[in-house]
């Protein structure tokens, strides 16, 4: 399994081509996508209905929303996460550093995609996705294959001892008595084997969000409201 660019967007190919879905990151290419004309204009770009995608409010949370019917407004309030195992139904949330992560249950057809940033992480976000996809379709953790798309990487990410705390001190590198440089895709790939992932199962980008100027938006660096658009959809 790998993530490729390729017309301005990141994507893990083989994962989309085997289980027939639309997985990927755009790239600063086309814009801040939290804004709705630049969001708009990419959507009609890949031949979407801009109607039908889904998004979150994202305030940092664990909640996550199961789509299960036909919306009339398709932005939803104080959550981070979403689930669906409609077809053609788009899933979308922002980032810029905070870590997006693709879940696909392979079996019952279900998707979730989940806004991880350290907060969301350590109020057990990735947990929730998982149960409120075994809840509601009766997923199994064996039996998925996830996605962590690019992120800040650790030489990027200093945080305060009380934040490195909340996390397994194996996933950090500690930087003087106070800091601490956290490594998010390790925090997220400890859980998601512990959960019962197959580490085989698991498609991590190697690419940083603070480094690659030239692909990404990074709050960290430029301390701007620009996101990029996370998104996966069941065809």
């Amino acid at each position: 399994m790998s993530w490729k660019i390729k017309d301005g967007l990141i994507s893990e190919e083989d994962i989309s081509k085997k289980y027939n879905l639309r997985l990927f990151v755009t790239t600063r290419n086309f814009g801040n996508m939290r804004e709705l004309k630049q969001r708009n204009l990419f959507v009609k770009t890949i031949n979407l209905d801009i109607k039908s995608l889904v998004y979150g409010e994202q305030v940092h949370s664990n909640e996550v929303f199961v789509v299960k019917d036909e919306r009339k407004d398709n932005y939803i309030k104080g959550i981070d996460g979403l689930v669906t195992n409609r077809r053609f139904v788009p899933l979308a949330i922002f980032t810029a550093d905070c870590l997006p992560l693709f879940i696909i249950d392979t079996i019952n057809r279900v998707v979730c995609l989940l806004h991880c940033g350290w907060r969301g992480i350590s109020l057990n976000i990735i947990e929730e996705g998982f149960l409120m996809m075994k809840k509601c379709y009766g997923s199994k953790m064996e039996n998925c294959c996830v996605g962590i798309g690019p992120y800040i990487k650790p030489c990027y990410f200093t945080v305060r001892k009380e934040v490195m705390d909340k996390f397994n001190k194996k996933d950090g590198e500690k930087e003087t008595l106070s800091s601490w440089r956290l490594d998010l895709g390790k925090v997220v790939k400890r859980k998601l084997i512990g959960l019962g992932v197959k580490n085989k199962n698991i498609s991590m980008c190697n690419m940083c969000t603070c480094h690659q100027q030239e692909y990404f938006f990074s709050y960290r660096r430029d301390k701007e409201k620009s996101r990029m658009m996370s998104l996966i959809m069941l065809k």
